[in-house]
């Protein structure tokens, strides 16, 4: 009960915008736990399938309940709610810098520029297709892009969503999980979202056990990168759109607003 409680609490830092459900996952302690159990499944199958039943039923549940609400918000909350993410997003970029202590070298401040270069790079190309119908390609993609920032801690999968423009998409594949009336018209959809979801898992669980056990420095520096181009990205999209003064100062206010509530 205890485990699925944690899992379950993992599963809202998943989906709500600025938190990390890895992270929330390190600080209850079954991070590692849960890297071990599917980068070495085999090791000892029935206490990893027990370990991996009772944490993936709580994180799954907590995201199909969350993103119903979630959805919601996004109709009708729109600007604030990206505004207070921002906040909260920029506060967790300056906590993982202080984590460094001041240890970031020319090489790593060079790595972070390529990756922000590249992120907005495929930022200005990825608009060009956001219009195009929704596949199963695309859901593939979601899925695999949900499992990666679900195992590298540090990454909020809302940020890249909402990046891409795909986050809307994202809380209505979880929301169908609910809904009898819309589950078995959608169910393709959910079958290609989980196909991409848990071979990103196996995946990216393997490569992230290795790259924190001998990369360590090194993939913490690609991690900040990352949200803090996940941050400018956002911003930059807000000050693309003309609005009043008045939104302005109210978008200015959830911003201090969710950096401060973070802290």
């Amino acid at each position: 009960m205890i485990l699925f409680f944690k899992s379950f609490i993992v599963g809202l830092g998943k989906i709500i915008p600025g938190l990390s459900g890895s992270v929330i996952a390190i600080n209850f302690g079954i991070y590692d736990k849960g890297i071990e159990a599917i980068s070495d499944f085999f090791s000892n199958v029935k206490k990893n399938t027990s370990f991996l039943f009772v944490s993936g039923s709580g994180v799954v549940l907590a995201i199909v309940i969350g993103s119903i609400l979630l959805r919601w918000i996004l109709l009708y909350f729109y600007l604030p709610f990206i505004a207070f993410f921002i906040g909260i997003l920029l506060s967790d970029v300056r906590k993982k810098y202080i984590d460094f202590n001041g240890n970031i070298t020319i090489k790593d401040m060079i790595i972070i520029i390529t990756v922000f270069l590249v992120f907005i790079f495929f930022n200005l190309n990825v608009k060009t297709i956001k219009n195009v119908n929704i596949n199963i390609i695309t859901y593939c993609i979601i899925g695999l892009l949900d499992a990666i920032t679900m195992v590298i801690p540090g990454i909020s999968g809302t940020g890249i969503f909402m990046m891409l423009g795909l986050y809307d998409v994202y809380l209505s594949i979880l929301s169908n999980c609910l809904n009898i009336n819309t589950f078995f018209h959608n169910f393709y959809m959910l079958v290609y979202y989980f196909v991409g979801l848990i071979l990103g898992i196996i995946i990216t669980s393997k490569v992230a056990n290795y790259m924190f056990k001998n990369h360590k420095h090194f993939t913490h520096i690609i991690v900040l990168s990352l949200m803090l181009s996940t941050v400018l990205v956002l911003i930059s999209g807000i000050l693309h759109t003309k609005y009043s003064v008045l939104s302005y100062v109210l978008l200015f206010i959830f911003i201090i607003g969710g950096y401060m509530l973070n802290n």
